[in-house]
């Protein structure tokens, strides 16, 4: 495409009458009352207190019903306990001084290699 330069150049004026004033006065937003502010705030902290205390109540009241459940029950489930301990065949597990973790391989221990724990606990085995 090419420009021709014989055409009639037209400028950019401005609309008959000119444009509008700009409004380059300060601004400022309207403000809300210290009042207002400090009504609000303390709305908000009345309302957060009335609920954690109604929370900490309930929470009192359920804490107090679990305890006196388990009051009744903790002595049949200990008993109960007692009894399959003493049916099932344990051994002592207090002869030495060293025990190996009695968790599976994981986090920290999986550091202590296998043949090191069936060494010590065939080395301590046979003292007791």
């Amino acid at each position: 495409m090419t420009i021709d330069y014989r055409q009639r150049w037209v400028q950019d004026l401005p609309p008959p009458g000119g444009y509008e004033p700009l409004p380059f006065g300060r601004q400022t937003p309207k403000m809300v009352s210290g009042y207002k502010i400090f009504a609000g705030v303390g709305l908000v902290i009345s309302i957060g207190t009335y609920l954690f205390i109604n929370q900490r109540l309930q929470d009192l009241r359920n804490e107090e019903e679990e305890r006196r459940r388990l009051t009744k029950i903790l002595p049949i489930i200990q008993a109960e306990n007692d009894i399959m301990f003493l049916g099932s065949a344990h051994e002592n597990v207090y002869h030495t001084r060293w025990m190996p973790p009695s968790i599976d391989r994981c986090g920290a221990f999986k550091i202590i290699p296998q043949s090191w724990v069936a060494e010590k606990k065939q080395h301590h085995g046979g003292h007791h």
